[in-house]
Parts: structure tokens; sequence; C-alpha cells
């Protein structure tokens, strides 16, 4: 069982206030505590630096690439592992590209 992000968007005027990372560890520790999910993932645009840091800096490593998944560009598959992954297996890179 997994939590599957499919959007976070934060209205511009609104950036810089917490409000996804607060959004965020909502999600997880729902995913954790109510549904004893294993990971979170979400699909990012790989060109998108400023989403793909952020998610880095709350604990989200990159677990494959989706090749041409947008039109104009790879996804990333990035997840977070939860408590109930002990051994934090969907925290290691598949290093592959998926067509």
């Amino acid at each position: 069982l997994f939590v599957h992000v499919t959007a976070l968007t934060v209205k511009g005027e609104h950036r810089k206030r917490g409000i996804a990372s607060r959004l965020m560890s909502q999600l997880e520790m729902v995913g954790a505590n109510k549904l004893g999910a294993l990971f979170v993932d979400l699909f990012v645009k790989e060109i998108n630096t400023r989403a793909v840091n952020y998610y880095k800096g709350i604990g989200y490593v990159t677990s494959r690439v989706l090749s041409d998944y947008y039109d104009d560009c790879n996804a990333l598959d990035m997840r977070k592992s939860l408590p109930a992954d002990k051994l934090n297996r969907r925290m290691i890179p598949k290093k592959i590209i998926v067509r």
C-alpha cells in the first residue's frame, strides 16, 4: 500500500510560507498512521529543478526515470519511505529508465 501525490501547487503569492511542507507532512502522517502505507510517491518533471530540490530537501529520492512521460521532458518517480517500510526498500533507486 502506498500514497501517490497527483498534484501539489501553491499559488505564487502564498509560496515560501511553509504551506507545501505542512500539506506534505500531513499527507505522510495520514498515510503512515491511518493507512499503514509503506511509502509516498509522486512524479515530477525532470526539468523542474525547484520542485525536484524541494522534494529532495524533505526526504524524497528518485526511484526511477520515466522517459518522455510529459510532452516536453522525462518524469522522475520520487519516493519517501514511511515507518511501515522498516528496511527502507522503497528508497532504493532503481536506476532505470522506463519508456
